[in-house]
């Protein structure tokens, strides 16, 4: 299975990565980080992305980056799926899923872009 990772640079995001890749036939096309508009931090942990970009080499998967506000957060999520799955990837990989309302989300948000969850 090709799919993308959501990456906030937490201990969440990495346990769901080492599972998805205890499959051999799994593989991680890229990480997915949404970060801040403007100043370039991410929504969940504040790490900076020049941070981020050095976890994604050392793991050696592509970072796919998106800027987005709050309020477009969704749309802009979306638009990156969407790119993604043009490119091959059926499937999103999250860490963050213990909260059911976010996981409900999550599958609706990867659903709706054409991805499963």
């Amino acid at each position: 299975m090709k799919a993308f990772v959501s990456w906030s640079s937490g201990k969440d995001c990495m346990h769901a990565l080492y599972h998805f890749l205890k499959n051999p036939e799994n593989q991680a096309v890229c990480l997915l980080n949404m970060s801040g508009e403007g100043n370039g931090q991410p929504h969940s942990h504040g790490i900076s992305s020049a941070m981020i970009r050095k976890q994604a080499a050392r793991l050696n998967i592509p970072l796919l980056q998106k800027t987005t506000s709050r309020g477009d957060y969704e749309k802009n999520m979306k638009e990156a799926i969407a790119r993604l799955k043009s490119e091959g990837v059926d499937a999103g990989v999250f860490g963050d899923i213990y909260l059911q309302e976010h996981r409900t989300w999550i599958e609706r948000v990867c659903g709706e872009a054409g991805v499963s969850a």
